[in-house]
């Protein structure tokens, strides 16, 4: 059952919830040097269950989730600094805290950000189905309405959309609007074996949990105890799963859109490749 400051902040518009959380942090803000940083990050992938795992995870009763989901400190919010970060986490040391920014598996400087900042940290990615993800993510972005082509055409236009932006950021060039790169990159988040091998480049692997989504989905229980071995928390289970993933927004499909469906499939082949080479031969959707 949900709390009567949960209900409240429920029916408060977005803005109204924005100042709440600048003034939280302010306030927090006073104490930040005395905060621990995370000890556990949640990378992504966005539609791929992880605000699910955030609230299971966040209930455990020997974890502290950060006060936000998503604090994008790894990408869009580096320039806050690490007081501000900070000032996101629990004083409680015997806390293991954390959080799940989606964005980090894609980004690539959050690898080496993690890195230099938080170099014992573990990270836990969730996979999904890279094209059922795609299409997850366009009726998301379509019930928000920031999408209002078909999936085909979405498809079609994502490389003019994105203009160069993903190149610019690894190159580690400045990037003026975001933007797109957050709301219309349904290939781009796919390449599950190019983002895993940047981590990988700043991360021991013993440090990393791969999880696949649909077993999230399927069995919730079993992977929350997954988890909890891997980060060394006694087993505990709360009382119920509820889905607390927003739905991204169904249509009924075109031909056309099944043939972009194909050819996305097809054009992932290489990196998923790649994937199985890194995390081996179980990653694999067809």
């Amino acid at each position: 059952m949900r709390s009567p400051i949960e209900l409240a902040r429920g029916r408060a518009s977005l803005r109204t919830k924005r100042r709440i959380a600048q003034q939280r942090l302010r306030v927090r803000g006073l104490t930040s040097s005395i905060r621990p940083l995370p000890r556990l990050l949640i990378i992504g992938t966005q539609r791929g269950g992880t605000s699910s795992l955030y609230r299971y995870l966040g209930a455990h009763p020997d974890v502290e989730r950060s006060i936000r989901k998503e604090t994008e400190y790894l990408t869009r919010s580096y320039g806050c600094g690490e007081a501000w970060y900070r000032s996101h986490f629990t004083l409680r040391r015997d806390r293991l805290s954390f959080e799940a920014t989606p964005d980090y598996l894609l980004h690539p400087q959050a690898p080496a950000r993690a890195a230099a900042l938080l170099p014992n940290a573990k990270v836990i990615a969730l996979l999904r189905d890279p094209v059922a993800r795609a299409v997850s993510h366009h009726g998301h972005m379509t019930r928000l309405g920031y999408e209002d082509l078909p999936l085909c055409d979405a498809l079609a236009a994502e490389p003019d959309r994105l203009d160069g932006a993903l190149d610019a950021l690894v190159r580690g060039d400045d990037v003026a609007d975001v933007r797109p790169l957050l709301r219309f990159s349904y290939a781009a988040r796919g390449r599950y074996g190019e983002q895993l091998e940047r981590w990988l480049e700043h991360t021991d692997r013993e440090r990393l949990l791969v999880l696949r989504s649909e077993d999230l989905y399927a069995d919730p229980a079993a992977v929350l105890h997954e988890v909890e071995d891997f980060l060394e928390l006694r087993r505990w289970l709360p009382p119920s799963f509820p889905n607390h993933s927003l739905a991204g927004g169904r249509s009924a499909r075109s031909p056309a859109d099944d043939r972009a469906l194909d050819d996305l499939h097809a054009s992932l082949a290489d990196d998923g490749v790649l994937l199985r080479s890194l995390l081996g031969d179980r990653w694999r959707w067809d």
